[in-house]
């Protein structure tokens, strides 16, 4: 999924500098559990079905296709974890054992140059690269849209 990050600076970037941590630390926890509790089996998935985990892209903007798809791990990696030469901050694998995609929440600045090109060239690698832009407490509000599909429920096509 390529995604161009529209960075709006200003009084937005001020807010994000004071809070940029607690933020952005707080966007990847509840991507990482809502990534988790989509393809997780047990109980709940018996009488759920399946989840698909959506997040919104940038604050307005559109949400993403479905983060879990074809996950059987989610992973916050740490310094030795890298895809590509990036740590990015969440990493979804596949039944392979290989990276199906990466995530990474940018809260007060854009990738650059380098990042950037390093991103491009994982994405031609086959792995998806999702960049979440998050910049307020507002901004995590929205940033999640579960859809449970199963017994109790469809996927509305959200």
């Amino acid at each position: 999924m390529r995604v161009t990050i529209n960075y709006t600076g200003g009084e937005t970037d001020k807010m994000a500098m004071a809070t940029g941590g607690y933020i952005h630390e707080r966007a990847v926890t509840m991507l990482e559990r809502a990534i988790h509790g989509a393809y997780a089996g047990g109980r709940t998935r018996e009488i759920l079905g399946d989840a698909k985990v959506r997040a919104l892209l940038q604050p307005g903007g559109q949400y993403s296709g479905d983060l879990a798809a074809g996950a059987v791990q989610v992973k916050r990696p740490g310094e030795w974890d890298s895809v590509g030469g990036v740590i990015p901050d969440l990493i979804i694998y596949g039944d392979t054992g290989n990276p199906i995609r990466i995530i990474e929440v940018v809260n007060t600045s854009p990738p650059d140059r380098a990042k950037r090109e390093k991103l491009e060239r994982i994405e031609r690698r086959g792995c998806e690269v999702v960049l979440i832009e998050v910049h307020t407490e507002d901004d995590l509000l929205h940033l999640l849209k579960r859809v449970t599909v199963g017994r109790f429920g469809r996927d509305p096509g959200i």
